[in-house]
């Protein structure tokens, strides 16, 4: 399953972790370069996006779940 992560903080992390190591691809999603090395650092992929600007997101790829 493809799953993205919007606001990928603490809790977000450790989901995207536990979600990767159970064979789903996982793509979590930061406004920080920070953030995005915090996700990359947790195994999984990250992509900078402002969930406040709609128009800023359509770069987030397609997911069977977006939580």
């Amino acid at each position: 399953m493809r799953v993205t992560i919007l606001g990928c903080g603490y809790i977000g992390l450790e989901l995207g972790a536990q979600l990767t190591a159970r064979g789903h691809e996982v793509c979590g999603v930061r406004q920080s370069a920070e953030g995005i090395e915090a996700i990359e650092e947790a195994g999984f992929e990250g992509v900078r996006g402002d969930l406040t600007d709609p128009d800023n997101l359509a770069h987030v790829p397609d997911a069977d779940a977006t939580l």
